[in-house]
C-alpha cells in the first residue's frame, strides 16, 4: 500500500513538472515571437527610412519647418528677363528656375521705367527696393533628416551620411501694394559637419514658390 502511494506520489511530481517545463516553454516561446516581431517591425522601418526617407522628409516639410537664421536683404533686386534670371538677396544669387531645371511659371515684364514688374492673375509688384519696403529673408530646414547610406560618390570616394532639404525664404512687402513670398528649396549634406546649403538635385530642388497677396491691415 504504502509503495502505491509512492509510486502515485512520484507520478503526480513527474506530471507537474511536466506541466512546469510546458508552461515556461511556451512563456519563453512568446517572448521569443514578440521579440522577432520586434526586430522585423525595427527592420522593415529601417528599409523604409533608408530608401523613402527623402519623401517623408519632404511630406512633413509641408506641415513644418524649423527655423534657423535670418539673412541679410542688402542688396535686393532683380536681374533678368521675362522667363529667366537671378534675384540678388544679400550676399545670395538665386535663380528662377524650378525643381525641374524650367523657369518657374512666372511672369516677370518691365515697365516704361525698365523695371521689372511680377504679374499675378490680379496683382503686380514692382522688383526694385523703395522706400518703405520691408524684406525679410529666412532660412528653414527640414523637420528631421534622412540617411544617404546608398548613395556613393565614385569621384571622391566621399559620401554623406545624412541630408536634410533648406529652405530660403523672402517675404517682400511693399508699403502699398501686395505682398511677395518666394521659397527657394535645396539640399543640405552632412560629412562630419553639415555643408553648404546649396545642394541641387533634380526634381526637388530650385524655386519652389512664388506668390503674390493682399498686404495686411
Amino acid at each position: 500500500m504504502r509503495q502505491d502511494k509512492r509510486i502515485a506520489l512520484k507520478l503526480a511530481n513527474a506530471r507537474l513538472a511536466i506541466l512546469a517545463d510546458t508552461s515556461k516553454n511556451r512563456c519563453m516561446t512568446r517572448v521569443l515571437i514578440r521579440g522577432l516581431v520586434i526586430l522585423a517591425l525595427v527592420i522593415g522601418a529601417s528599409l523604409i527610412w533608408l530608401l523613402a526617407g527623402r519623401h517623408i522628409s519632404l511630406l512633413l516639410d509641408r506641415v513644418k519647418t524649423v527655423s534657423l537664421k535670418s539673412l541679410s536683404v542688402v542688396p535686393l533686386s532683380y536681374d533678368g528677363t521675362e522667363t529667366n534670371g537671378i534675384f540678388q538677396i544679400g550676399e545670395l544669387e538665386l535663380s528662377t528656375a524650378g525643381p525641374d531645371s524650367q523657369p518657374f511659371p512666372i511672369r516677370i515684364q518691365f515697365d516704361s521705367q525698365g523695371r521689372p514688374v511680377l504679374n499675378g492673375t490680379e496683382q503686380s509688384f514692382i522688383l526694385v527696393f523703395e522706400p518703405g519696403d520691408q524684406p525679410s529673408f529666412t532660412v528653414n530646414r527640414s523637420l528631421i533628416s534622412w540617411p544617404s547610406l546608398l548613395d556613393l560618390n565614385f569621384m571622391t570616394g566621399q559620401s554623406p551620411s545624412w541630408k536634410r532639404h533648406l529652405y530660403y525664404v523672402l517675404r517682400w512687402n511693399k508699403k502699398s501694394g501686395p505682398e511677395l513670398t518666394l521659397v527657394w528649396r535645396y539640399e543640405q549634406h552632412f560629412y562630419s559637419v553639415w555643408t553648404s546649403g546649396f545642394m541641387t538635385r533634380s526634381g526637388t530642388t530650385g524655386l519652389i514658390q512664388a506668390e503674390l497677396s493682399r498686404p495686411r491691415r
